[in-house]
């Protein structure tokens, strides 16, 4: 299962690499191709024509927070995972109305299981070369408010996190069909790409699918 998985996940990189290079200084998608909408483009805050060897990274913020950050795209994993150093669980914590459940998700890449309380979340997009920073597009998905980090016996390649290091830890997850390398909750609903609520563009809001490209994602 492991060999498969990983030669899936080369076949992904490829295929994301090749449209990178056709496509990295265009829209992905324009709006004759579109089934409702228009497409969204998001900036990258560390374009690179080696798209291959970098992570892409984009900045974000949470709910009524003007302050955002810049986060690495995992698209090897599905959901977000915050540390309380990037999101603040709110004041009356799981007697909000945005809270929906606790729960405990292992990445299979790490090995570790990460444990916390999923809080429906209104997630800003920013655009990183506008300053101030300004507001792309908001996506509303669960969060997962980080409570600890374990690793079982024989995960050898799991590190443990202090509750400093927890603070500082996070996951944005934009992949996909995860729920079979146990992570059950990595779920579509909980990808902010493809859960767009509102678009600085308006009209009609764009069809859930994106592209990654070595500039930005849309």
């Amino acid at each position: 299962m492991r060999k498969i998985t990983f030669l899936l996940a080369i076949l992904f990189a490829f295929s994301f690499a090749s449209l990178s290079q056709s496509r990295s200084n265009q829209l992905p998608y324009d709006s004759t191709t579109m089934e409702n909408g228009e497409s969204v483009f998001i900036p990258l805050v560390n374009p690179s024509t080696a798209f291959d060897t970098h992570t892409p990274e984009i900045s974000i913020g949470f709910n009524n927070d003007d302050s955002p950050f810049p986060v690495a795209v995992a698209l090897g994993t599905t959901g977000i995972y915050m540390g309380n150093h990037y999101f603040q669980v709110p004041v009356l914590g799981r007697n909000d109305p945005s809270y929906i459940g606790s729960s405990s998700q292992k990445l299979f890449a790490t090995g570790g299981t990460y444990h916390g309380d999923w809080y429906m979340t209104l997630v800003n997009i920013y655009d990183p070369s506008s300053s101030p920073q300004t507001i792309i597009a908001t996506a509303k998905v669960p969060v997962l408010a980080l409570t600890s980090k374990t690793c079982a016996p024989n995960e050898t390649e799991c590190t443990p996190l202090t509750a400093d290091e927890l603070a500082m830890h996070y996951k944005f997850g934009a992949g996909f069909a995860q729920e079979l390398v146990s992570n059950p909750q990595g779920t579509p609903d909980k990808n902010p790409f493809l859960n767009i609520v509102w678009t600085a563009k308006g009209g009609a809001l764009p069809s859930a699918g994106f592209l990654v490209t070595s500039s930005g994602i849309g």
